[in-house]
């Protein structure tokens, strides 16, 4: 903010001032000398001689306001050359004149200070919208660096399995190996270290276990001792922090004092903060006289910290040690999702895929027998240019590109544009078109993959459901989205029914058991209705109803057809809670009493007695805890 006008107003005060006590507030002063008469008129000669009538009256001068912005400005000086030759209403006039251009200056001050405010508060805006780009950009070239490792790492694989050939010979065998495949022994010793390494964590670092749990394969990777966190408000050291750097992650604990103990020299750590490899990018920040071995953790959207190493060596070995961890733990990821593609379309075999199933029929089909025997005319064939070839590329990368980014109503519209187009076509370069065919057949593998691992959410809602099957249902994948939509359900009945607690009253847990396998039943019915309309799938539903049925049938029996509790009172009251419970069922047209009925009847048979002897051995709690 500029302190001109506010210098300005001060010497202009100080000027009216100087006037003010030059003059007096009553009539003007008769005297000798100084060339002041009785009239009020201000002589223009020398001091001490006399007034004549016809010399000229001179004005006060005009005010020249960059006098007054002068840094050196004197009021004194200012005062008596101005005013020497003028009159005594010049003199008040000019005093009125400075005093008009005072105000005028505070108002300009005042109007400064209010833009100059508005422009910080602009310009604070923007450097934290800055900032904010900054982290976004600098996660998004993050994440882009890791699709490519990933999308490279997939091409290589498939590279590699292209080039399999059916000879078997010593030199088919890869000079460098993909991985590491230690035996037994050396796979043990190392989980056993790692598991000693994490246990030994969680005993130097206060609440690591909350952080770090034990999981297979999770191990530490470095200890940085010498770091300081910065507060990234002040940018001054806050605490002093310890990092460890595993495989996945990287956890930050700082040091406090031991109150308890004698020596208050020794700290214990703490466990802070612990930032998965995923979400977080860390960037090497430039030394400045202030920022000395500086590093910044970026979490999306918005976290930042900041964090100084003790020497540039420490800092270079943290960075390049978080990359490679970085890396090979997405190596691993893009390794675990190309076997699951591999194994799921190895399920997928027996099933043609969709756009080779209609772009290259057969003539042994059934339409093509209905049109010979009905003598339709055979449709034209199609020449498939250049120009359609280079669409159907474009169309390809669009495809990846609704893939990755999950809008999936567009990539579906675009497999039916591409199914369209490869219908009835014939090419001057039959092998560019086949390499086009693999392309969207790959599409289409992908995209149904994608939709199914939604599909295959134990707690999917009931829209996304409907939104799941239809776009499977356009891919030809109907059966698929049956079968993976109704594992999911089986998959979320087991998971809540194990979540019930049995505390020793068998009626009480027969009755919140048939509550929650019921309704989940009824609602797994209500939403299959709605998202397979073809009656022809009816069926498939009815059987895992039954199968379902049959479980929670075998639950109950292991729980209340056992020596310790068959007691009539407290059968008799399970059998009612099952059967109320069960009724529920017709809300969407299933009577399913009479399969209950028969399931739940008690025989006195060899399964029977060999269970009721297990029972008795003990195992109750065994059987308890399997539900």
């Amino acid at each position: 903010m500029s302190s001109k006008p506010r210098g300005l107003n001060i010497r202009l005060a100080n000027a009216i001032n100087g006037i003010e006590r030059s003059i007096s507030p009553s009539s003007p002063r008769k005297v000798t000398r100084g060339g002041l008469k009785v009239e009020g008129k201000w002589n223009n000669n020398s001091v001490g001689r006399p007034y004549t009538p016809d010399e000229e009256i001179r004005e006060a001068p005009a005010i020249d306001m960059v006098e007054f912005a002068d840094e050196e400005f004197r009021p004194e000086a200012y005062i008596q050359k101005a005013l020497s030759n003028a009159t005594e209403e010049g003199v008040r006039s000019f005093l009125g004149t400075l005093r008009d251009s005072k105000e005028l200056a505070a108002s300009d001050l005042q109007r400064n200070v209010y833009k100059n405010y508005n422009e910080f508060v602009f310009i604070l805006d923007s450097l934290v919208n800055i900032l904010q780009l900054e982290s976004d950009m600098l996660v998004l070239r993050g994440q882009l660096n890791e699709l490519r490792n990933v999308s490279d790492n997939l091409r290589d694989d498939s590279t590699e399995s292209i080039n399999i050939g059916p000879v078997t010979s010593v030199t088919s065998e890869p000079i460098v190996p993909r991985g590491r495949n230690p035996t037994l022994n050396n796979a043990t010793d190392m989980q056993s270290i790692w598991k000693a390494q994490i246990q030994e964590l969680w005993a130097g670092v206060e609440g690591a276990q909350n952080f770090v749990s034990l999981e297979p394969g999770r191990h530490i990777l470095r200890e940085c001792s010498n770091f300081i966190e910065i507060s990234f408000s002040t940018n001054k050291p806050k605490q002093s922090v310890h990092i460890f750097l595993l495989n996945d992650c990287l956890l930050v604990a700082s040091k406090k004092k031991r109150q308890a103990s004698k020596d208050t020299s020794k700290a214990k750590l703490v466990a802070d903060r612990c930032f998965s490899l995923e979400d977080i990018t860390l960037i090497d920040m430039k030394d400045t006289e202030e920022q000395v071995n500086f590093i910044k953790i970026l979490k999306h959207p918005t976290d930042q910290f900041i964090f100084q190493a003790g020497n540039a060596d420490e800092k270079k070995n943290l960075l390049n040690m978080t990359k490679r961890a970085t890396d090979e733990m997405m190596s691993v990821k893009a390794v675990k999702h190309a076997d699951s593609v591999i194994a799921a379309e190895s399920q997928q075999q027996q099933h043609t895929p969709l756009i080779r199933t209609l772009s290259r029929k057969k003539k042994g089909t059934m339409a093509q027998s209905l049109r010979s025997r009905k003598s339709v005319p055979k449709l034209p064939t199609k020449t498939f240019t250049m120009n359609d070839i280079r669409e159907m590329e474009d169309l390809a990368d669009e495809l990846d590109v609704h893939i990755a980014t999950r809008e999936f109503e567009q990539a579906v519209e675009n497999i039916e544009k591409a199914k369209n187009a490869l219908t009835n076509v014939s090419s001057p370069n039959p092998g560019k078109l086949d390499t086009i065919r693999a392309k969207m057949e790959d599409r289409v593998v992908r995209l149904s993959l994608a939709i199914s691992r939604d599909l295959s959410n134990p707690d999917v809602k009931k829209s996304h459901v409907q939104k799941c099957t239809r776009w499977l249902l356009r891919l030809g994948y109907g059966e698929q989205a049956r079968e993976l939509f109704l594992v999911a359900r089986t998959e979320n009945i087991r998971i809540r029914t194990k979540q019930l607690k049995f505390e020793g009253d068998i009626p009480q847990y027969i009755n919140e058991l048939s509550l929650v396998y019921f309704t989940l039943v009824k609602n797994t019915c209500d939403w299959y209705n709605s998202a397979f309309r073809d009656m022809r799938m009816a069926s498939g539903l009815v059987k895992w109803v039954q199968e379902e049925m049959e479980h929670y049938a075998s639950m109950f029996k292991r729980q209340v057809y056992s020596l310790h509790n068959r007691e009539d009172s407290t059968i008799q009251e399970c059998l009612r809670y099952a059967r109320e419970h069960c009724l529920m069922l017709r809300e969407v047209g299933l009577d399913l009493k009479f399969l209950l009925d028969n399931l739940l009847r008690f025989n006195k048979n060899k399964d029977d007695i060999s269970q009721d002897s297990r029972l008795e051995n003990g195992e109750m709690d065994t059987v308890i805890e399997e539900n």
